[in-house]
Protein backbone atom coordinates (compact mmCIF):
# COMPACT_ATOMS: atom_id res chain seq x y z
CA UNK A 1 0.00 0.00 0.00
CA UNK A 2 1.62 3.32 -1.03
CA UNK A 3 0.70 6.71 0.74
CA UNK A 4 1.44 8.61 -2.56
CA UNK A 5 -0.49 11.67 -2.71
CA UNK A 6 -0.72 11.65 -5.87
CA UNK A 7 -3.17 8.97 -5.52
CA UNK A 8 -4.38 10.18 -2.42
CA UNK A 9 -5.97 13.42 -1.16
CA UNK A 10 -3.60 13.88 1.98
CA UNK A 11 -3.07 17.34 2.67
CA UNK A 12 -0.13 17.05 4.90
CA UNK A 13 1.16 15.24 7.87
CA UNK A 14 -0.65 16.54 10.93
CA UNK A 15 0.94 15.24 14.06
CA UNK A 16 3.18 11.68 15.03
CA UNK A 17 2.06 9.74 18.17
CA UNK A 18 3.80 7.59 20.34
CA UNK A 19 2.01 5.07 22.63
CA UNK A 20 3.23 5.91 27.02
CA UNK A 21 2.68 3.97 29.94
CA UNK A 22 2.43 7.68 31.88
CA UNK A 23 2.06 10.93 29.89
CA UNK A 24 3.05 13.08 33.01
CA UNK A 25 6.19 11.52 33.02
CA UNK A 26 6.93 11.48 29.46
CA UNK A 27 6.29 15.27 29.23
CA UNK A 28 8.15 16.29 32.05
CA UNK A 29 11.28 14.40 30.64
CA UNK A 30 10.79 15.48 27.28
CA UNK A 31 10.48 19.08 28.90
CA UNK A 32 13.41 18.67 31.25
CA UNK A 33 15.80 17.13 29.45
CA UNK A 34 15.23 17.57 25.67
CA UNK A 35 13.26 21.28 25.94
CA UNK A 36 10.05 19.77 24.13
CA UNK A 37 6.95 22.03 25.15
CA UNK A 38 5.24 23.91 26.16
CA UNK A 39 2.20 20.85 26.14
CA UNK A 40 -1.51 20.97 26.54
CA UNK A 41 -3.12 18.04 28.22
CA UNK A 42 -6.87 16.39 27.47
CA UNK A 43 -8.82 13.18 28.43
CA UNK A 44 -9.81 11.58 25.77
CA UNK A 45 -13.34 9.76 26.24
CA UNK A 46 -15.02 7.85 23.35
CA UNK A 47 -18.54 6.59 24.58
CA UNK A 48 -20.38 3.90 22.35
CA UNK A 49 -22.05 6.40 20.64
CA UNK A 50 -18.63 8.03 19.78
CA UNK A 51 -17.86 4.76 18.03
CA UNK A 52 -17.80 3.58 14.49
CA UNK A 53 -16.16 0.58 14.40
CA UNK A 54 -14.23 -0.77 17.99
CA UNK A 55 -15.52 -0.64 21.27
CA UNK A 56 -15.60 2.61 23.79
CA UNK A 57 -11.92 3.65 25.22
CA UNK A 58 -10.46 6.40 27.31
CA UNK A 59 -6.73 7.50 26.73
CA UNK A 60 -5.21 10.38 28.30
CA UNK A 61 -3.55 12.77 26.05
CA UNK A 62 -0.18 15.38 25.87
CA UNK A 63 -0.06 17.58 22.48
CA UNK A 64 2.42 19.70 21.25
CA UNK A 65 4.08 21.68 18.59
CA UNK A 66 6.65 20.38 16.72
CA UNK A 67 6.84 23.27 13.61
CA UNK A 68 3.78 24.81 11.29
CA UNK A 69 0.98 23.23 12.13
CA UNK A 70 2.58 19.20 12.89
CA UNK A 71 2.45 18.53 16.39
CA UNK A 72 3.17 15.58 18.92
CA UNK A 73 0.73 13.14 20.71
CA UNK A 74 1.51 11.08 23.51
CA UNK A 75 -1.04 9.30 24.04
CA UNK A 76 -1.39 6.99 27.88
CA UNK A 77 -4.09 4.23 27.62
CA UNK A 78 -6.48 4.09 30.27
CA UNK A 79 -8.47 0.87 30.36
CA UNK A 80 -8.43 -2.39 27.38
CA UNK A 81 -7.64 -1.05 23.92
CA UNK A 82 -5.85 -0.65 20.57
CA UNK A 83 -3.50 1.55 22.46
CA UNK A 84 -3.09 -0.59 25.46
CA UNK A 85 -2.45 -3.65 23.82
CA UNK A 86 0.30 -1.62 21.33
CA UNK A 87 1.44 -0.93 24.99
CA UNK A 88 1.88 -4.49 26.31
CA UNK A 89 3.27 -5.49 22.86
CA UNK A 90 5.68 -2.72 21.87
CA UNK A 91 6.35 -1.14 25.65
CA UNK A 92 5.37 2.23 24.21
CA UNK A 93 7.00 3.95 21.18
CA UNK A 94 5.87 5.42 17.78
CA UNK A 95 2.31 4.33 17.43
CA UNK A 96 0.92 6.52 14.39
CA UNK A 97 1.45 9.35 12.06
CA UNK A 98 -1.74 11.33 11.12
CA UNK A 99 -2.76 12.87 7.86
CA UNK A 100 -5.34 15.06 6.80
CA UNK A 101 -7.14 15.12 3.60
CA UNK A 102 -10.37 17.54 2.72
CA UNK A 103 -12.05 14.61 1.33
CA UNK A 104 -12.10 12.33 4.43
CA UNK A 105 -14.84 9.41 2.58
CA UNK A 106 -13.04 9.04 -0.74
CA UNK A 107 -9.50 9.26 0.65
CA UNK A 108 -10.38 6.24 3.15
CA UNK A 109 -12.23 4.47 -0.15
CA UNK A 110 -8.86 4.81 -1.91
CA UNK A 111 -6.64 3.64 0.72
CA UNK A 112 -8.59 0.45 1.70
CA UNK A 113 -8.64 0.20 -2.00
CA UNK A 114 -4.86 -0.35 -1.67
CA UNK A 115 -5.19 -2.61 0.87
CA UNK A 116 -5.29 -0.44 3.99
CA UNK A 117 -7.59 -1.95 7.21
CA UNK A 118 -9.38 0.50 9.02
CA UNK A 119 -8.81 -0.43 12.87
CA UNK A 120 -10.88 1.57 14.68
CA UNK A 121 -12.93 4.67 13.62
CA UNK A 122 -14.95 7.25 15.50
CA UNK A 123 -16.54 11.15 15.73
CA UNK A 124 -15.44 13.76 17.74
CA UNK A 125 -17.25 16.96 17.54
CA UNK A 126 -19.45 15.68 14.49
CA UNK A 127 -16.12 14.67 12.37
CA UNK A 128 -15.07 11.59 11.71
CA UNK A 129 -11.38 9.94 11.86
CA UNK A 130 -10.03 6.29 11.75
CA UNK A 131 -6.99 4.31 11.82
CA UNK A 132 -5.81 2.33 9.60
CA UNK A 133 -3.15 -0.84 9.41
CA UNK A 134 -0.95 -0.44 6.12
CA UNK A 135 0.87 -3.46 4.96
CA UNK A 136 3.31 -3.82 3.97
CA UNK A 137 4.64 -0.62 5.20
CA UNK A 138 3.46 -2.08 8.78
CA UNK A 139 2.59 1.40 9.92
CA UNK A 140 -0.56 2.89 11.15
CA UNK A 141 -2.06 5.89 9.74
CA UNK A 142 -5.12 7.89 11.13
CA UNK A 143 -6.83 10.06 8.88
CA UNK A 144 -8.64 12.97 9.95
CA UNK A 145 -10.95 15.89 8.19
CA UNK A 146 -9.10 19.41 7.77
CA UNK A 147 -10.02 20.87 10.37
CA UNK A 148 -10.14 18.01 12.88
CA UNK A 149 -7.09 18.80 13.84
CA UNK A 150 -7.72 22.10 15.32
CA UNK A 151 -10.21 20.76 17.59
CA UNK A 152 -7.51 19.88 20.41
CA UNK A 153 -4.15 21.01 18.66
CA UNK A 154 -2.36 23.52 21.29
Amino acid sequence: MSLDSSTVDLISPSHIAAVVKDVNKTVEFLQSNLGIGPWSFVDIPFEKEDMIMGEPLKLKGAYTKLAGRMYIELLEPVGVSLWSEFLETHGGGLHHICYETSDYHGTLAKLEAQGARMITAMIYQGKPFCFLETEPAGLIVELIEVGLHDIWSP
